[in-house]
């Protein structure tokens, strides 16, 4: 509306924390079992279809346009589609959460950087000398 509002689209805010999420389960959480992170993975996606139904006329894959995230664009192409004319689409959620490149993408092929548990601090001396 040209006063300076940034909007947002909330199916698309979620896409981005799914990616985020799955990412670091992938490479986090690497050490549990598959079964954990499908349970969280197919609710998270579920949660993502709700929004996307409360405005079927977003065109959510054009706003996807970075080449990084092309399988999730054709991935969110298909599912829209499937929404469209009430067909199921169980199979592209159990698609996307058995390959997390669809919703990672580029997340995925780089990692996520752990962070630490706190950090260390070298112990700082103090010079005997006076400050004027």
């Amino acid at each position: 509306s040209g006063d300076g509002e940034v909007q947002y689209c909330p199916a698309l805010l979620h896409l981005d924390l799914c990616s985020v999420l799955f990412a670091m389960m992938h490479h986090e959480f690497a050490d549990r079992d598959a079964s954990e992170h499908s349970d969280s993975k197919q609710f998270l996606l579920r949660v993502l279809v709700e929004f996307m139904a409360e405005d079927p006329n977003e065109t959510y894959a054009q706003n996807l346009a970075d080449s990084k995230r092309r399988a999730l664009r054709e991935w969110i192409q298909q599912l829209c589609g499937r929404m469209q004319v009430d067909s199921g689409y169980d199979d592209l959620l159990e698609e996307a959460v058995k390959f997390d490149g669809i919703i990672c993408g580029e997340i995925q092929v780089g990692g996520v950087k752990k962070r630490t548990k706190g950090r260390r601090h070298k112990s700082r001396s103090r010079s005997s000398g006076s400050y004027s």
